[in-house]
């Protein structure tokens, strides 16, 4: 595929051979994690130079106190500090980006409730599709075309055609070449 830019930082366009390809960027970088964290058991992690304070609910310390070792293999390193905040100390990271330390509170919040459906729905392969959503590239995120090539060509590299994030959404939709000139009355090159 050729790369030919990215749509309101949230879909990639691509030219193929067979025309035109849209791809999610969330749910093409949420797939690559998932499928690392699966093969390797953790995410890589990216040390903060300075550590970020967060203030954790009541609910989302139960739920760290419950989840640590899936919060640690998803890159998260924390400590308290103080009766109700947490210091964040490192976050997960993939191929030099990093991801937003605040997220540890929205999968905190979803490992309490056990992760999101996935497919399959086992409780591993829960926790696994909770940590790489958090840890992906986020729809809004400006990517450069290189750092999404690498996300492509490893997504490439997976051992079994993925077609969807581990919830089930689409990772790349194609629009055949005959379907664009049907939709501008073209009956040939």
């Amino acid at each position: 595929m050729n790369l030919l830019g990215c749509v309101h930082a949230l879909y990639w366009v691509a030219e193929s051979d067979e025309g035109l390809v849209l791809i999610d960027q969330h749910a093409a970088s949420e797939r690559v994690l998932y499928e690392e964290l699966r093969r390797t058991g953790s995410l890589q992690r990216q040390t903060l130079v300075e550590p970020v304070p967060l203030p954790l609910s009541g609910a989302q310390r139960s739920s760290l106190e419950a989840h640590g070792e899936a919060v640690r293999a998803a890159g998260f390193e924390m400590e308290p500090f103080g009766p109700e905040t947490f210091l964040v100390r490192s976050v997960p990271a993939y191929r030099g980006r990093a991801a937003r330390p605040e997220a540890v509170t929205e999968l905190l919040d979803e490992l309490a409730g056990e992760g999101r459906p996935t497919i399959p729905d086992g409780l591993e392969e829960r926790r696994a599709a909770t940590v790489a959503c958090h840890a992906a590239i986020r729809g809004g995120d400006v990517v450069s075309a290189e750092e999404f090539a690498r996300v492509l060509a490893s997504l490439h590299a997976l051992p079994e055609a993925a077609y969807s994030c581990p919830h089930g959404r689409p990772i790349v939709l194609s629009i055949p070449r005959t379907r664009l000139d049907h939709w501008f009355l073209r009956s040939g090159p």
